[in-house]
């Protein structure tokens, strides 16, 4: 995903996703592997998708019959948090501490409530869809 000297930026937000994000770009640059910039020219480009928001983007896909390439390196666009569903990255974020804003009563889609319902029923589904799409060349 990264290698030893790559710049990595990443957008900066508040959101449990893009907090676990940064934090955990920070204790790879910690080590000196990497660094981290928020603008300017870069290697690479991080961003806080994980398995919730990758599943929900492949079924929506599936609707409209135009399947793209999901993984969690696509060229310069790397996906850390990539196997990891929301669940797992806010329980990361409230054990570190991390501060972030909790999105109340947002407005979810019709298909987004389809596929958490049904996740309800069959916990495997989502790392499923994206185990499929590692699969798929």
């Amino acid at each position: 995903m990264v290698k030893s000297g790559d710049v990595i930026s990443y957008k900066k937000g508040n959101s449990f996703r893009e907090v676990v994000l940064e934090d955990v770009l920070k204790m790879y640059a910690e080590k000196g592997h990497v660094r981290l910039v928020t603008k300017g020219k870069s290697s690479k480009f991080a961003v806080s998708n994980t398995s919730d928001t990758e599943t929900h983007e492949v079924i929506n896909e599936m609707f409209n019959n135009k399947i793209k390439e999901h993984k969690p390196v696509n060229k310069q666009i790397i996906s850390p948090l990539y196997l990891f569903l929301d669940k797992e990255v806010k329980l990361y974020a409230k054990l570190r501490g991390l501060k972030f804003k909790e999105i109340k009563n947002k407005k979810k889609d019709n298909l987004v409530s389809f596929v958490n319902e049904l996740e309800l029923k069959h916990p495997e589904l989502k790392q499923a869809v994206v185990s499929g799409m590692l699969k798929m060349k």
